[in-house]
């Protein structure tokens, strides 16, 4: 909304005359402007290599990239867009067909971040297992946001069609859009790092919002890339189109 931009991810795309595949794409349609932006995320060089080099997906911000899917959900909480579920097989390479992630798409920074933005508290482990159980994911599923922090997933399937409905408790503090204080919830580096609106400081061992530098007096506040869609358009009548960026 903030954008006025309407996000769209995955699903299937045709290859050739007679086949089709799963797409791990992602564009962007401005409201304001009525065009299409092609959001890239090197994926094109992905394709490329050879998924079983140990450098393939190697950096951070492309190895949270969730995998070409279709039938997934979509829903925005907070400022991330949470993708859930889908079809993700890909013969020899992903042999399950049923996805049970969660995946986490920051929509000012357009960067996918990892999970672990929502290690706020040190929990036990098993209050986030999925409780379908390993390999019971679901795709074709409906998904519905309440309450801002809740997300109620019911129906789909997973080798027979499913009756279960289920609730995913986000973190209050990442459902509020533009919360200041989520970053003080994060009591270790890797948890604030996860987050691109956060900078740990290492002189105290705390983290802090990005533009509190003031707050790390002593050293530098540790951020990750927070570019924006600029950074990920690679064609000028993408960048052209966008009703937001100024001349």
């Amino acid at each position: 909304e903030a954008d006025n931009k309407l996000v769209l991810f995955g699903g299937i795309r045709a290859d050739a005359a007679r086949f089709s595949k799963l797409s791990g794409l992602m564009y962007a349609f401005d409201i304001s402007s009525e065009s299409w932006s092609d959001i890239d995320f090197e994926l094109r060089d992905i394709r490329k290599k050879d998924r079983k080099d140990p450098n393939y997906l190697s950096t951070s911000s492309i190895s949270n990239i969730p995998p070409e899917r279709a039938f997934h959900s979509a829903n925005i909480m907070g400022n991330y867009m949470v993708v859930f579920g889908g079809y993700s097989h890909r013969h020899n390479d992903v042999e399950h067909c049923h996805d049970d992630n969660l995946y986490f798409f920051h929509l000012g920074c357009y960067v996918w971040v990892n999970d672990q933005i929502l290690k706020h508290s040190q929990k036990a482990s098993d209050r986030f297992a999925y409780p379908l159980g390993v390999g019971q994911g679901l795709f074709g599923h409906s998904t519905e946001v309440r309450k801002k922090n809740f997300l109620v997933i019911t129906g789909g399937y997973n080798g027979a069609v499913s009756n279960a409905a289920m609730a995913y408790t986000f973190p209050y503090a990442l459902a509020m859009a533009n919360n200041s204080k989520v970053c003080t919830h994060y009591g270790s580096q890797s948890s604030c790092s996860s987050n691109p609106e956060c900078g740990w400081c290492p002189t105290d061992g705390m983290c802090y919002l990005r533009t509190s530098t003031s707050s790390c007096s002593q050293s530098n506040l540790q951020t990750t890339a927070c570019e924006g869609i600029c950074s990920k358009i690679s064609n000028c009548r993408s960048c052209a189109s966008q009703a937001n960026i100024p001349d």
